[in-house]
């Protein structure tokens, strides 16, 4: 009932419709390693803690003003209760408003503490089944890091589409595997000579070696190194109860 006075109906309809069961808690023990690797990569100390440019920090700010405006509502809020109606209170006071920004900025720094980092890194995990028994597992990560993603995404989502173009289909684009799957079902269908063995789209992102990603962005687009590095090199915490 929530959902729909809220204006959420296709969120309604899913909630009613047909749910997808958790997994049961043998298989997310058995399972859920090998979603999540437990080490984390080396990293540079002088290119991941080097102190942002103030120009970056500027329309950083911008676009988490912007993602702050158009994130939806009553998105599932993060392990600490925080939703995104939360923090919209903020934009009445500037000066709250400018604080946030800075805190989010300083957020893969050294002026932002540890402790504060390891709490607005810290995820909450989702382990829905799979018909075949395997687990599907969703992290939501609390809304100040969505946030922060958001904005950097927008940031440097440009530099980054040019870099990887020329190997990933669909760059920037929404449901980019399922376009993949019906682009390359549509043109087998045009041809009937054609054959395929499988489409497999398999935990695409989640499969690539980290320490890959992380000599891909600080050779080629260094800036973002200090990002890549909150990601990949610090042990981050998931719970599930």
């Amino acid at each position: 009932t929530h959902l729909v006075q809220a204006g959420a109906l296709t969120k309604a309809i899913r909630a009613v419709s047909a749910p997808q069961p958790l997994a049961p808690p043998d298989a997310v023990r058995q399972q859920a390693p090998d979603h999540f690797p437990s080490h984390a990569i080396p990293k540079s100390p002088p290119a991941a803690l080097r102190p942002l440019p103030d120009s970056d920090r500027l329309i950083f700010q911008a676009n988490l003003t912007a993602a702050l405006q158009h994130a939806k509502p009553r998105t599932a809020p993060g392990i600490d209760g925080t939703r995104v109606e939360h923090l919209r209170l903020l934009r009445d006071d500037p000066e709250a408003m400018d604080m946030f920004g800075r805190v989010m900025f300083w957020m893969p720094t050294d002026d932002l503490p540890a402790e504060a980092r390891d709490v607005l890194l810290t995820g909450r995990l989702i382990p829905l089944s799979k018909p075949d028994g395997r687990i599907r597992p969703i992290v939501i990560g609390t809304i100040w890091r969505r946030l922060a993603m958001k904005a950097v995404g927008t940031l440097w989502a440009p530099k980054v589409a040019d870099i990887v173009r020329p190997y990933q289909f669909c760059t920037g684009r929404k449901a980019g595997a399922e376009e993949l799957f019906w682009a390359t079902y549509a043109r087998l269908e045009l041809d009937p000579q054609l054959s395929h063995t499988g489409v497999d789209m398999t935990n695409a992102f989640g499969s690539l070696d980290r320490a890959a990603i992380w000599d891909a962005v600080t050779t080629l687009l260094p800036e973002l190194a200090p990002w890549a590095s909150l990601i990949l090199a610090h042990q981050q915490t998931i719970r599930w109860n």
